[in-house]
């Protein structure tokens, strides 16, 4: 039984942390596109 809540305390942090990178590509992915648009709009 403790092994099955470590496990589940971990899978979740794991999950977390899946989550927070998603995030934070997804943040980048659009500051670099926004970026690209309005260095290309500029010229």
């Amino acid at each position: 039984m403790k092994h099955t809540i470590v496990t589940i305390q971990l899978h979740r942090k794991g999950v977390i942390l899946v989550i927070i990178g998603a995030v934070l590509l997804a943040i980048l992915l659009v500051t670099a596109g926004y970026l690209a648009g309005a260095a290309s709009v500029s010229h």
